[in-house]
């Protein structure tokens, strides 16, 4: 979405700070998990960081395989380490129930299908 090139992330997580601070309602983060992207130590460590001290939730979205991309899901074993680092850190954290993708109807999968003509 072009609106998110339009503010940083620490504008956002004040944002997010701020309505907390308001509302006293816990803020939902969703995170997609792509093999060999975003899903090593360091980007749970990092992750744990910028989440400190926002009442928040963190939902681990293993991200679904796209035939015009070259992203594959990280592994279940990847997913639930990253799940118990955050938790260990004091974030609530589930991970995302799969639906659909044996018939390329999950999340990010629906779609029209271009065919090389």
């Amino acid at each position: 979405m072009p609106i998110a090139n339009r503010y940083s992330m620490e504008q956002l997580l004040d944002a997010c700070k701020y309505y907390v601070g308001k509302t006293d309602r816990r803020i939902t983060f969703e995170y997609t998990m792509i093999d060999g992207v975003n899903d090593e130590k360091e980007h749970v460590e990092e992750l744990a960081e910028k989440l400190k001290g926002i009442l928040c939730h963190v939902n681990l979205i293993p991200v679904n395989a796209v035939t015009e991309r070259n992203l594959k899901r990280s592994n279940q074993d990847k997913i639930i380490k990253f799940k118990n680092i955050l938790e260990a850190k004091g974030i609530e954290t589930t991970i995302r129930r799969e639906l659909g993708t044996d018939i390329d109807a999950a999340c990010g999968q629906l779609r029209r299908r271009y065919q090389e003509i």
